[in-house]
């Protein structure tokens, strides 16, 4: 029996009673609670979580519901909050009545080992009994999950692009990556925050920014690893993404202006112009081709269309952006400009403007002595409608000379006469003088476009 006893006595554990509030009993009185809120408050609540993050500043906080309302219904929660084990804040509201999380600030210092604790209390319009205080410290970020990597949008760059990541760990997110040009890995190097651009998405919150990339092997790429970090430290690195360099997009902002345009000839000196690829595809321009077709020889000048041909080759570290063509008259003229480098091309084609009138016809008037008479077609593309311009020229007199331009007196020897929009008109030549015509076409805007062929003719 002893020892049977014995066994049970050493078997027997104190158990401590779990008592949220002292009490002080007194003979002849009743029980008096050290918290008076106990009385009717709403008991504890119990802290089930707390992480830091998602967002800056912040942790968030879970918790269940207290197993006693206080005979009331529950309105709502508050918390208080305690900074690297300092004294707790005042209370303040962290949810609603069905709410089993909330966030809440933490201003410990943005750094390791630094944190915050909290107590969370239920209310049913007087404040329930505080919970256990549970806290955490701030953490590294959760990590970014590198997607797109390409080549470009400049010489020796790549371009990133990464998934912000789940939860900051509470603090301020910077990114890092690691390199392998050809010879290994190296870094890990900061991204600049200030090149970094958020990219447009439904789901989810994406990053990117142009790195530098050197290839120092025979393939045109570099290997990217990102690694997001904060205060307190850094994340798990990202998959490892290749950035490859391709062919350079289309040039941009093409423009073709037509400066001047030579009676003698009907020829549009024509300056072409445009601005460099948006992107490079990594890789450093090595020239630019322009094309050229010009509608006057029957091809419609799509860029499928027969008919093009090319008219520079244009080099240079970088290449330079524009080249002068003189577009035949009776038409205009299409361009191509293709960007260049090891990889491939990109390319852009457009129209010169409206060029100028077509098909110029005219007849010596049976019914007025001297007259011409003129008719012709539209351009082929007028744009903003403006007028026609006749230009007629003595061929006694020098016509292979003249141009067309914005100051007038250069088409001399030429006559110039400003028309309107319709399509015909008679000019007086004279009784047994031989005249040159060409007309022209103006925009709205005052745009030359071109002339039409000549035609020489002999008042009757």
């Amino acid at each position: 029996m002893a020892g049977r006893w014995a066994s049970r006595r050493a078997s027997v554990r104190f158990v401590a009673p779990r008592l949220a509030t002292c009490v002080v009993l007194v003979a002849g009185t009743a029980v008096v609670a050290a918290n008076p809120a106990a009385a009717s408050g709403p008991s504890a609540p119990t802290i089930t979580r707390v992480t830091a993050g998602p967002g800056v500043g912040q942790m968030s906080l879970r918790w269940s519901f207290p197993k006693d309302t206080g005979g009331s219904p529950i309105t709502g929660f508050e918390y208080r909050v305690q900074i690297d084990g300092g004294a707790f804040s005042p209370p303040a509201p962290i949810g609603g009545a069905a709410d089993k999380r909330g966030t809440a600030p933490c201003a410990a210092p943005a750094a390791a080992g630094h944190g915050c604790a909290y107590q969370v209390r239920a209310t049913n319009g007087t404040p329930g009994l505080w919970s256990v205080a549970i806290g955490t410290n701030w953490v590294p970020p959760s990590f970014a999950v590198l997607g797109k990597s390409v080549g470009g949008p400049d010489p020796n760059t790549a371009t990133l692009q990464w998934r912000v990541p789940k939860t900051s760990g509470g603090l301020d997110v910077g990114y890092e990556y690691m390199i392998d040009e050809g010879s290994g890995f190296t870094g890990p190097f900061t991204i600049d925050p200030g090149t970094i651009t958020s990219v447009p998405t439904i789901k989810f919150a994406v990053l990117s920014a142009a790195v530098p990339c050197v290839p120092t092997g025979p393939t045109l790429a570099c290997t990217y690893i990102v690694t997001a970090f904060n205060g307190a430290g850094a994340s798990v690195p990202s998959k490892a993404r290749v950035a490859a360099f391709h062919h350079p997009g289309p040039p941009t902002g093409l423009q073709v202006y037509t400066s001047e345009v030579s009676l003698g000839t009907g020829n549009a000196t024509q300056a072409v112009s445009w601005d460099p690829p948006a992107d490079t595809g990594g890789v450093a321009l090595t020239d630019y081709i322009v094309a050229a077709c010009a509608t006057v020889s029957g091809s419609l000048c799509t860029n499928t269309s027969a008919g093009w041909s090319q008219i520079a080759d244009i080099t240079g570290n970088p290449p330079e952006t524009d080249t002068m063509y003189d577009c035949p008259a009776n038409g205009r003229c299409g361009y191509e400009v293709w960007a260049k480098n090891p990889l491939g091309k990109g390319w852009v084609f457009g129209f010169a403007g409206s060029g100028g009138p077509t098909s110029l016809t005219g007849t010596a008037s049976s019914t007025v002595h001297g007259q011409i008479d003129l008719q012709w077609l539209n351009p082929i593309a007028p744009g903003n409608f403006g007028h026609y311009v006749l230009f007629e020229c003595n061929t006694t007199l020098a016509c292979a000379n003249g141009s067309w331009t914005n100051v007038p007196a250069d088409a001399a020897p030429w006559t110039r006469v400003d028309l309107g929009t319709a399509v015909s008109t008679s000019y007086a030549c004279g009784v047994g003088v031989q005249c040159m015509f060409r007309v022209g076409y103006i925009d709205a805007d005052g745009n030359i476009g071109g002339v039409t062929n000549a035609v020489t003719l002999t008042g009757h």
